[in-house]
C-alpha cells in the first residue's frame, strides 16, 4: 500500500491474481503497436499534404513570370543606403517599367519617371506588380 502496488504473499505464486483491467502484457503490446502505426500513418499523410501545398506555394512564384511589356512594378532592394539605419530601409523601390521580358525569369525595366534612363535586368522574383489605380 505504502509504495502503490498490491501486497503480496507467497501463495499468490501458485494462483496470481488477474490483472485489474484484465489486459496481458503482450494484449498491451499489441495495442500499442496498432496505435503507433495508427499514428504513423497520420502523421505521413498530414506530411504529404503539407508537402504538395508547400510545393504548389513554391512554384508558384518559381517558374515563369507573368509580366509583359509595359506593366508596371515595384523592385525589392536588399541592402538599405549607405548611412541610412537597417531599421528605416524600405525595401520596395519603385515605380518601374517592365521594357522587354528576355526570359522566363528575367525582366528588364527601367524607372518610370526617369525615361531616359538605360533599361536594367533584374530575376522576377524581386518584382512585384504595381496594384495602384492611379499611374
Amino acid at each position: 500500500m505504502v509504495t502503490g502496488r498490491e501486497m503480496r504473499i507467497p501463495a499468490d505464486m501458485d494462483h496470481p491474481h488477474p490483472a485489474p483491467d484484465g489486459l496481458l502484457a503482450s494484449d498491451y503490446v499489441i495495442q500499442s503497436r496498432e496505435r503507433l502505426i495508427r499514428s504513423h500513418q497520420l502523421a505521413r499523410r498530414q506530411v504529404q499534404a503539407e508537402h504538395r501545398r508547400q510545393k504548389e506555394y513554391y512554384d508558384k512564384s518559381t517558374y515563369g513570370s507573368p509580366l509583359e511589356p509595359g506593366d508596371r512594378v515595384w523592385l525589392r532592394s536588399d541592402q538599405a543606403d549607405p548611412g541610412l539605419p537597417a531599421k528605416f530601409h524600405r525595401a520596395w523601390r519603385g515605380q518601374y517599367e517592365v521594357c522587354e521580358v528576355p526570359s522566363a525569369s528575367t525582366c528588364s525595366i527601367r524607372l518610370l519617371r526617369d525615361p531616359n534612363q538605360r533599361p536594367f535586368t533584374v530575376h522576377f522574383d524581386r518584382l512585384k506588380p504595381d496594384t495602384t489605380a492611379a499611374f
